[in-house]
């Protein structure tokens, strides 16, 4: 049995789910970061374009059907080494792409079956751990899903927040993440709009930094103070 102190663990590479609605420019936060770190991204809703010129990056598109899902996913664990970040974009539409394949392959009319549901349930899971198992830095993205009603201290009452990652096993996937990052917008004094990356929870967004503890970050700071050494 392998005894570590704590005070030698070395820092982890990321982990990362970041979310927020659609449109929000999720994407754009891969063009950001790229002009610091070497960067694979995994197009899953075609959303690449925002990137076109960037080159720093490096797409991979994965077919609507998923058939090179597997080469896909193949290629990242063996190649992640040459990249800073790995951006899989994004997992909601994996989910979504998955169920169709599997219904139109069924005998429903396209309509997936129950047992689609938890097979998909079983895949995406598998998938996504692999990836966020490579030799790099990771970040997943997802859109935003409101969860359940919530009761804040002050008494007021509203909703969580949340990545729509299946809730069968979105607390598995999370789980293997050391930062989920809620994308966040807000007037300023000047009436310009600040967009910024919540890091801590709050009773309205599920949101989470446990490498350092930041309750918030610039876009472009996401990768701050993290494993951000070249693979290459």
């Amino acid at each position: 049995m392998q005894i570590i102190k704590a005070e030698d663990i070395s820092t982890p590479k990321t982990r990362c789910v970041l979310y927020a609605q659609a449109g929000m420019g999720k994407t754009s936060v891969a063009k950001i970061l790229s002009e610091k770190y070497k960067t694979l991204v995994i197009d899953v809703d075609r959303s690449t374009v925002v990137l076109k010129g960037c080159k720093n990056i490096d797409i991979v598109y994965l077919d609507e059907d998923l058939k090179n899902l597997v080469e896909c996913v193949d290629f990242i664990e063996k190649n992640a080494k040459n990249y800073d970040l790995v951006f899989f974009d994004n997992i909601s539409q994996l989910e979504k792409n998955m169920l169709t394949a599997y219904g139109a392959k069924g005998k429903n009319d396209g309509v997936p079956a129950q047992g689609d549901y938890q097979k998909m349930q079983f895949k995406v899971y598998d998938y996504i751990k692999k990836i966020l198992l490579a030799n790099t830095n990771v970040i997943l993205t997802s859109w935003e899903i409101t969860g359940n009603t919530v009761n804040a201290d002050s008494g007021e009452k509203g909703y969580r927040l949340e990545p729509q990652i299946n809730n069968k096993i979105i607390n598995y996937v999370l789980g293997l993440c050391n930062v989920v990052a809620h994308y966040e917008k807000k007037k300023t004094e000047e009436n310009t709009e600040k967009r910024f990356l919540r890091l801590s929870a709050s009773p309205y967004a599920y949101a989470k930094d446990q490498i350092n503890g930041r309750k918030w970050c610039e876009l472009n700071e996401l990768l701050e103070g993290l494993s951000t050494e070249s693979n290459s």
